[in-house]
């Protein structure tokens, strides 16, 4: 219900205690808008209508300060809820962007791991990136073109020079297993072959690997291994047909 304070200040009364007291909610006005205060103030009292008081000019204008910088507040308050909305609304649009939704936990500094991309996927810890004899880290650079993706790059040198590589920030282990396992995958489906030393080396990263894609991986070495085997044997049996002419 809506009372009044002894200086005339409009409040929202929620409660009134046992000893008397009132839990009430201060109500701040801006541009024909009004919006309660997030905490209980409390009130010794509270009335049904403004009380008409005598007061001296120093105390009235001491009032005039306070209602003044009670104005200020509520126009903070309404600029820092529309900053805070206008984050949110920003925030929700770079989620739609696979490549963006860990930039929050980025600026936050909350990046325990890279899931290293490209030719050799890997996974990094963020402490490993730290660069030796300079105190800094690699530097993580986002790179993109207009209406085109974007994507994540490691650099070698924290100063941005040197070759860079294409990763993903993670906030957990978990988390980069998972994206080297979707990345290898994803490879695969689209004719990308990797070496079995390099498949055998992420599955003791804890990247989980489809058995299919491993035993392609095995084939490929034994086939291999095979033809090594019959090219050794044909040029063994030269080497023992021209033994035999010179003998």
């Amino acid at each position: 219900m809506r009372k009044f304070t002894i200086d005339g200040q409009e409040v929202e009364a929620i409660q009134q205690l046992e000893d008397g007291t009132w839990a009430a909610k201060q109500i701040w006005y801006c541009d024909d808008e009004f919006y309660y205060d997030d905490e209980l103030t409390f009130f010794e009292r509270l009335f049904d209508e403004p009380p008409t008081s005598v007061w001296s000019e120093k105390v009235q204008r001491l009032m005039e300060e306070v209602a003044e910088l009670e104005d200020r507040r509520a126009e903070v308050a309404y600029e820092l809820r529309d900053a805070k909305k206008a984050r949110d609304e920003q925030m929700k649009q770079f989620a739609t962007v696979p490549e963006l939704k860990n930039l929050e936990d980025i600026l936050a500094g909350r990046i325990t791991h890279y899931a290293v991309f490209d030719y050799s996927p890997s996974i990094l810890s963020f402490d490993s990136t730290k660069v030796k004899d300079k105190g800094g880290y690699r530097l993580l650079t986002l790179f993109g073109k207009p209406h085109k993706s974007v994507g994540w790059f490691l650099n070698n040198y924290e100063d941005g020079s040197g070759s860079n590589t294409s990763v993903m920030p993670c906030t957990s282990l978990k988390q980069a297993q998972d994206a080297v396992s979707a990345y290898v995958s994803e490879q695969h489906r689209d004719g990308k072959t990797f070496s079995l030393q390099k498949l055998e080396q992420l599955a003791k990263q804890g990247v989980l690997i489809e058995d299919f894609i491993i035993d392609e991986a095995r084939s490929r070495v034994k086939d291999r291994l095979a033809n090594d085997v019959e090219e050794a044997e044909r040029k063994l049996e030269e080497a023992r047909k021209k033994l035999e002419a010179i003998e």
